[in-house]
């Protein structure tokens, strides 16, 4: 809305009444050989001026009001973003500017010949641009690399070739955002072009902060940014450039029933000084994809067998799970079975850092940490292996979820001036309940059919902003979902099934059509403190059905 009024039909009537009448009895009053309570100089002179009175009542009333704090909370509309930037700057608050969305893009070309993606090249879709920054070349064999930017064309199994490059998205905001799978169009296309797809998800995408967004960070700005407190913590973290776009965090330190670092002692109890911090660093995981080696372990008693797949703690640092799928370039419907999920903590020296970790003893302490490692054992029922030996390697198409930013938070925790003097604080991702819903929509004879992507969007902003909750009612989501939907509109109950893959591996299964609650379960480190609610869009199954009403 700003100070300023810009149209004066967006003036009170009532105070534009009270300024025309004040105006025509004080000039009245001024000089009584004129008629200023009727005619063409109270019609236009004079009533005008009570116009430009009430404009410039109105805009004194906005300015006194954008300079308290306590109106711009009720109201942070009623003030122009250089006023709210101004009130901003005496609770140590910045807003925050947007952010351009960057990705990896699989390229997928018709020959085995070498290519060049220029810079400036544009890939589009789904309504975003993005663009490479520099000059990126497709090489025959790894022999002729000679320079960061020089790719392999790797074979696929189609008789196509692939290689990566990195783009950006060229205007700011979340809508850069998009999935890993998603294809583009592309200009100029390139030579023997097949076809171009996100090999990951996007990231880096975020819109200007709005005067209620930073308004609501004032508490942050006011905190003293130290290890110290939890309003503290969150504060300093979110001081620094790279962590501003984090949703929702949850400390466990001395006292709480799911920490277990600080019982490492011969004495029984509690010791403190160690912190297991859950943070949410984006509404949902990261997808990574990527071809990789796994190794033949077991021969099964059909003919096929168990592979083995390792992560390095720097390979995804944290990372949830992985969908395995055969490297034949061909659709495959579903992925193979995962068999076994083995966390380890890797405890070796960080490059970064003095030297200093923290205290972890077991595998399920360091799990979804930057000090995980992880092995998945799954069956290949595919791949035939009596004519092969243990030890056989295969490529698979592996693709990772993950919450992102855990190494360098991790990393910055460990600061020798910044962390705790008496203790060590351990940065984990949310141990995750991957979410789905379903549900019908039930519409009247003749009614349109709703936007079913927008309402499943919808609901996954809500989920994916719900923080650390411990519940979720069915009835936030059906006001989410009526909301797009015509008056009078049938909703069905709304199944909400969620899968919590916990720290020990296994998984445990949620549901219900009122209301989704986390068991907590504090030896396995999976409670309503720790655990989050994920929700892909792609995972909201929506059926719309026309009801047939019999007529009275």
């Amino acid at each position: 809305m700003g100070i300023r009024i810009t149209e004066l039909a967006d003036l009170d009537s009532d105070l534009v009444r009270q300024e025309d009448e004040l105006l025509a009895e004080m000039l009245q009053e001024d000089n009584p050989s004129i008629n200023a309570k009727q005619g063409v100089f109270r019609d236009y002179l004079g009533y005008y001026g009570g116009v430009l009175g009430a404009k410039n009542q109105t805009e004194a009333d906005r300015l006194r009001r954008s300079q308290s704090l306590r109106e711009v909370l009720l109201d942070p509309t009623l003030a122009d973003a250089e006023t709210v930037d101004n009130i901003s700057s005496n609770y140590r608050v910045a807003r925050r500017e947007g952010g351009f969305a960057a990705g990896d893009i699989t390229v997928v070309v018709s020959a085995l010949e070498a290519l060049t993606i220029a810079t400036g090249t544009f890939f589009e879709t789904q309504g975003q641009q993005f663009t490479t920054r520099q000059v990126f070349t497709a090489k025959v064999d790894s022999a002729a690399v000679i320079s960061e930017n020089d790719r392999v064309l790797t074979p696929v199994g189609d008789g196509t070739y692939s290689f990566q490059i990195s783009v950006v998205s060229a205007a700011e905001g979340s809508g850069g955002n998009i999935k890993k799978g998603t294809y583009f169009a592309v200009l100029p296309v390139p030579t023997n072009y097949v076809k171009a797809f996100a090999a990951e998800d996007f990231v880096g995408g975020n819109d200007a902060e709005t005067n209620q967004d930073l308004v609501e960070r004032y508490s942050e700005g006011m905190a003293a940014k130290a290890f110290s407190g939890r309003e503290n913590m969150i504060a300093a973290v979110r001081s620094e450039e790279e962590f501003l776009g984090i949703v929702a965090d949850s400390i466990i330190g001395m006292g709480d029933q799911e920490m277990q670092r600080d019982q490492h002692s011969i004495f029984p109890g509690s010791l403190g000084g160690r912190v297991d911090w859950y943070i949410r660093t984006q509404p949902l995981y990261r997808k990574y994809g990527e071809k990789k080696a796994a190794v033949l372990v077991e021969k099964t008693s059909d003919g096929y067998g168990i592979w083995q797949l390792t992560f390095d703690r720097d390979d995804y640092p944290g990372m949830y799970d992985a969908e395995i799928k055969p490297d034949t370039g061909e659709d495959f419907l579903g992925s193979f079975e995962i068999t076994e999920d083995i966390r380890a903590a890797d405890l070796s020296p960080l490059a970064s850092g003095d030297g200093f970790l923290p205290d972890i003893v077991t595998g399920l302490e360091a799990t979804f940490s930057r000090f995980q490692s992880v092995i998945l054992k799954f069956k290949d029922s595919l791949t035939t292996t009596g004519s092969l030996d243990l030890g056989s390697t295969a490529t698979y198409d592996i693709t990772v979820r993950a919450m992102p930013l855990l190494a360098e938070l991790q990393e910055y925790a460990l600061r020798r001036r910044v962390r705790n003097v008496m203790g060590d604080a351990l940065i984990k991702a949310p141990v995750p309940c991957f979410l789905s819903l379903t549900f019908t929509i039930e519409l009247k004879p003749g009614q349109a059919s709703p936007d079913t992507d927008a309402i499943a969007l919808a609901l996954a902003d809500l989920v994916n902003y719900y923080g650390f909750a411990g519940r979720l009612p069915a009835s936030k989501l059906s006001d989410v979902i009526h909301d797009h939907l015509e008056a009078g509109t049938g909703l069905s109950a709304i199944d909400m099934f969620g899968r919590i893959l916990k720290p020990s591996g296994l998984s445990r299964y949620v549901r219900s059509t009122e209301v989704l609650e986390i068991p907590d379960e504090p030896l396995e480190m999976s409670t309503r403190r720790t655990v989050a609610l994920l929700l892909d869009p792609s995972d909201v199954t929506i059926s719309v059905v026309t009801a047939d009403i019999l007529e009275i």
